[in-house]
């Protein structure tokens, strides 16, 4: 798996003209990269941080048997593994 994370004008400039437009902090939509062990998280993070993201929340038991935090690409965009 590859990590690549691209500032939004960067991004919306390869989608094509007209979309870079403003956004709001949070829209609502996350992205998730799910793994199959716990230490696959905990490895991913700081992979994460490592690409330009910022974690947000770091990893925890999340309930239901769950473990994950969230990290945000450049321009904010959430994401959870």
């Amino acid at each position: 798996m590859t990590l690549e994370l691209f500032p939004y004008s960067q991004l919306a400039a390869d989608v094509g003209p007209g979309w870079d437009v403003p956004r709001s902090k949070f829209p609502g939509i996350t992205l998730a990269q799910n793994v199959r062990q716990r230490h696959q998280v905990d490895e991913l993070l700081p992979r994460a941080q490592e690409a330009g993201g910022q974690i947000v929340k770091p990893a925890n038991d999340t309930g239901c048997g769950r473990y994950g935090g969230y990290f945000a690409d450049p321009d904010g965009c959430l994401l959870v593994p």
